[in-house]
């Protein structure tokens, strides 16, 4: 087994040369590593679960929406001479409301952008990452 010492990728025996930077490869007992000190590889993102990143992009966006439009409810409230218990109550069903409509457009848009990803990666690449490994050297 060899390794490109720039990206970390690992290569059978008789490749000589990394496919994705051109580096010269090495056997992967030959890569130095000082004692306490972490190694640096490069990463390639091949593919993005829609369903995942769906839910996360959801979720933020209806948190993020409730960050946004609770404030201004409240400033409404106060400028608009306080509609009482009736005001309050549909100013949170509006609330509830943009919170649900935006988390759904965002986990619309989350599925969307990973099938777009996940459709492009595979004639041009991933994105590449730089991932540091923390864990204790022997």
């Amino acid at each position: 087994m060899k390794i490109c010492p720039y990206c970390g990728k690992e290569h059978p025996d008789e490749a000589s040369t990394c496919d994705l930077d051109g580096f010269a490869l090495q056997p992967v007992e030959s890569i130095p590593q000082e004692p306490g000190k972490s190694h640096t590889r490069w990463r390639e993102l091949i593919h993005i679960a829609p369903l995942r990143l769906g839910l996360i992009v959801g979720l933020t966006h209806a948190f993020l929406s409730l960050m946004i439009f609770v404030p201004m409810v409240l400033i409404a409230l106060l400028i608009g001479g306080g509609a009482g218990v009736p005001g309050l109550l549909g100013s949170g069903a509006i609330l509830v409301a943009f919170a649900v409509i935006y988390g759904l457009l965002g986990f619309i848009m989350g599925l969307i952008a990973a099938a777009v990803y996940n459709f492009a990666a595979r004639f041009i690449g991933g994105i590449q990452v730089e991932v540091r490994d923390l864990s204790p050297v022997a």
